[in-house]
């Protein structure tokens, strides 16, 4: 009997570890939600001594009208948030889609058809492709362009319910202007609600494209709200040809300084492999061997070069505060930008090291040249956890280190004084799960407010007229893993549409906040987000060719240089 025993004392052993993780994992779920109050009990960590987590009761005491937003555990539903916004009237205006007066009767009709059905689709069959507007050879003019995508039941009827996600891959075959060699666009796609899908494109170069038209998401009429249940597909549905006529000559713009709405552009290759007008200004090997560049329509970037960029950030402070792909961000800024060798590669043996991050550099060719660095995680307030995202920012100890940073209480000398620029973002790590113990997930609602707690705790502390906050959009997730996560049932929008829906969210609420700038790395990321060639899924600088990053960084440099502080 005793060896019986004996036998039994490792299960027993086990029992007690797994009841003691599950109180431990409960108790600090309580702790983390009250958190949400700027009076609540510390949760320590390493981020910060547990003497100074008593400040932390003063850092925001103006959120407290902020509530902790509800959870939602597996199965429950969660507030009807829309995820389309793109909503159309009985004429078929859309405010967000590029419809010419042709297709805005088309999805009139399209309406009244649905109307008179009580069924989700319509009654006729289409007999043609599913695409209006984009026919092999279809001609369009210079500027800001749309088709519509019609979505089809089993059984090829006109469906009269939104819920499908499409992507659209556009690239040149030729183009007929000699400074340009190639041409990649971006598209975005829009859910009419109603079975039609559009997906504008703004393009400018003359010549002749095609279009590679995946249906990547399946959806329900219930798909436009959260919780939704979406089905993966990645069927190609087809390519099209299609040609842009324009006889204008490209017209002169000047520098860029800082993005303002509608602010978008295409990747284009020089013909030469050397910049000029309106496309870029510098030197064009600085992003791409090859001549690859990213132009804005309506203004151009500077390419900087090492000692441009170091006359440029000279005596400045700059804090870095995100995920793993801010991470990326200044430690390329450092390595490229400024040639030193700085880090680890991307999930290199010391990457996480690398998290928190705090340095004044000077220019190894002229000591006089000195630049402060910062990075402050904000996956989780451990510095090795994750998947905390905007969660992060509830955490006593962590407002405590972003007040000591943007509040220090010496501002003079670049080594001590606040930072000039502060580059912020949080997506990523705010689409996995709430608590996995509990089994409990995030939502969209959820990620909104805590979004707006974040900036209202980032303007609490920062103050009129001091640093410039910018908020970095979201890279687009890449490659055949990362375009196509299934990981929370209340965001099922998986890959690139979950992101992109989070980083609309985010930039509608910092360009209401009159004192924080917007930076789209969504337009950027996207047409080279198909595959694994310029990012790992989530790093674009982790891959051989990092034109992608190279380019972004000159972005952020252009920022720097050219726009005038507190613009």
């Amino acid at each position: 009997m005793l060896a019986n025993g004996w036998a039994l004392a490792p299960l027993l052993l086990v029992c007690v570890l797994v009841f003691g993780l599950a109180w431990w994992s409960t108790t600090e779920v309580h702790n983390i939600e009250v958190q949400y109050r700027p009076d609540a009990a510390p949760h320590s960590n390493q981020f910060g001594p547990s003497d100074r987590q008593e400040n932390a009761k003063q850092v925001a005491p103006s959120l407290q009208h902020h509530p902790p937003p509800e959870r939602h555990a597996r199965g429950q539903s969660s507030p009807p948030v829309s995820i389309v916004g793109a909503a159309i009237d009985d004429s078929g205006e859309s405010g967000l889609c590029h419809l010419t007066p042709k297709l805005k009767t088309y999805v009139a009709a399209h309406r009244t058809t649905c109307h008179a059905n009580t069924t989700a689709f319509a009654a006729q069959t289409p007999s043609r492709s599913p695409f209006v507007g984009l026919d092999d050879g279809e001609h369009f003019n210079a500027g800001a362009n749309a088709f519509l995508i019609h979505a089809l039941d089993e059984a090829g009827r006109f469906l009269c319910h939104g819920g499908n996600y499409y992507e659209v891959r556009m690239e040149s075959t030729t183009v007929r202007t000699s400074a340009v060699a190639s041409v990649v666009l971006t598209t975005a796609h829009v859910d009419l609600e109603n079975g039609l899908h559009c997906i504008n494109f703004h393009v400018a170069e003359p010549g002749q494209y095609r279009a590679d038209v995946l249906l990547a998401w399946e959806g329900k009429p219930e798909a436009t709200v959260v919780p939704v249940h979406r089905k993966l597909v990645n069927r190609n549905l087809g390519s099209r040809s299609f040609f842009v006529d324009s006889t204008a000559a490209a017209s002169p713009t000047s520098l860029c300084t800082q993005w303002r709405p509608g602010h978008v552009g295409r990747w284009v290759r020089l013909s030469k492999g050397t910049c000029e007008n309106p496309f870029c200004e510098g030197n064009a090997k600085m992003v791409s061997k090859e001549g690859w560049v990213y132009a804005p329509y309506g203004c151009h970037y500077r390419l900087y070069e090492r000692n441009e960029a170091w006359q440029c950030v000279s005596g400045k402070h700059l804090l870095f505060t995100g995920d793993s792909t801010m991470q990326e961000d200044y430690l390329e800024f450092i390595k490229h930008l400024l040639g030193i060798k700085e880090g680890d590669k991307v999930n290199g043996p010391t990457w996480k090291k690398f998290r928190n991050y705090d340095h004044v550099h000077a220019n190894p060719h002229n000591k006089q040249q000195r630049v402060r660095v910062q990075m402050v995680w904000n996956g989780h307030p451990d510095h090795y956890g994750l998947h905390w995202g905007l969660r992060t920012y509830t955490d006593p100890s962590h407002q405590v280190r972003l007040k000591d940073i943007l509040q220090p209480s010496e501002a003079t000398a670049v080594d001590t004084r606040r930072p000039d620029f502060v580059f912020i973002n949080s997506g990523m790590h705010d689409v996995f799960l709430y608590n996995i113990t509990l089994g409990e997930y995030d939502t969209i609602a959820n990620y909104t407010e805590r979004l707006v707690y974040a900036i209202d705790f980032l303007e609490s502390i920062r103050g009129r007229d001091q640093s410039v906050v910018i908020w970095r959009a979201t890279k687009a997730p890449a490659g055949p893993k990362y375009r196509n996560w299934h990981i929370n049932p209340h965001k099922y929008l998986q890959g690139p549409l979950i992101i992109d829906t989070l980083q609309r969210i985010s930039r509608d609420h910092v360009q209401s906040r009159p004192w924080m700038e917007y930076m789209d790395a969504w337009d950027l990321t996207f047409p080279f987000h198909w595959d694994d060639v310029y990012s790992d899924g989530h790093h674009y600088s982790a891959t051989k060719n990092k034109m992608v990053e190279y380019m972004f960084l000159q972005i952020l440099l252009n920022r720097v240089c050219n726009g005038r502080s507190g613009e």
